[in-house]
């Protein structure tokens, strides 16, 4: 009974693995893996010290109630279903529940939802922050508003993990995405940002393999820490004039960038910004000081 129980678990984190990465529709991984990069080696990214492992970040739709977690584990075992397995079975749901409520606030009595998204009303109750989207549209048009509170924010992790999308368009009124907003969206390509936005915060774009365009507003003005760290696709980009930083590992390991415009040299650019980029990549500065 055991030894079946090991073996299931075993094939199932196989099959878990190979459906997100080797599974990704139209992710061609020798086409972006680059100088001998491996997509799923995140010892890559070793150099930035505050890179967060998406190992760390679940997708809701796998938890489930604690009854179908049970069942499931009765269905695919002997059928016996002892009280050890069981105890330890409840023990391992509970435990993925609170990791699961501790990223997100999924059980936070806070969060409000609308439709297919998931949101915070600001504190003086004037706008909202996005915290997590449950449809499942390849193109994503964010709303505008959420409960009748206009969206200011994408919040963290908001669109983390969701490997169908593929276009997604920032609404009018927004000013900040926020820390992995987008991380690991793997199939991800093209990113509508509106003027208005001002910081693209940290690693909000890591790890999407195929993103190979973004609107940029002229309206930023900073870039975070590993925003676009493993953008393979990502060929060029260009700042408008208010841009004032760009952090620490922010372009690391885009493998096929070749063009990076910014609006003058008084912009601080972090030495660590362009890591295992190209040797003939060019950072082109509009207004020279």
């Amino acid at each position: 009974m055991m030894k079946k129980r090991i073996i299931i678990i075993v094939l199932a984190f196989v099959f878990v693995f190979v459906m997100t990465f080797a599974g990704a529709e139209d992710w061609d991984e020798d086409e972006f893996a680059g100088d001998g990069i491996e997509f799923d080696d995140l010892d890559d990214f070793e150099e930035c010290d505050d890179f967060e492992d998406y190992e760390d970040f679940a997708d809701f739709d796998d938890v489930g109630t604690e009854e179908e977690y049970l069942e499931a584990l009765e269905e695919n075992g002997d059928g016996t279903g002892s009280d050890q397995v069981a105890d330890q079975s409840t023990a391992e749901y509970k435990e993925k529940v609170q990791r699961m409520s501790e990223i997100s606030g999924y059980n936070d009595p806070d969060l409000k939802t609308d439709g297919d998204y998931a949101y915070y009303v600001s504190e003086d109750n004037t706008y909202c922050i996005t915290s997590l989207y449950k449809g499942s549209s390849t193109d994503v048009v964010v709303p505008s508003s959420l409960g009748g509170y206009p969206v200011k924010i994408i919040g963290d992790h908001t669109f983390e993990n969701k490997s169908f999308i593929r276009t997604v368009e920032v609404p009018d009124g927004v000013v900040a995405i926020g820390k992995q907003a987008f991380f690991m969206c793997i199939n991800l390509q093209t990113v509508i940002v509106p003027e208005g936005v001002v910081m693209f915060g940290d690693q909000c774009f890591a790890a999407c393999y195929m993103l190979d365009y973004v609107q940029v507003p002229d309206s930023l003005e900073s870039v975070g820490e590993m925003a676009f760290l493993g953008c393979y696709a990502l060929k060029e980009i260009e700042f408008g004039e208010n841009l004032k930083s760009i952090g620490s590992c922010a372009f690391h390991t885009c493998t096929e960038l070749e063009r990076v415009t910014v609006p003058s040299t008084s912009v601080t650019i972090d030495e660590s910004a362009f890591i295992s980029c190209p040797d003939n990549m060019e950072v082109i500065y509009l207004n020279k000081l």
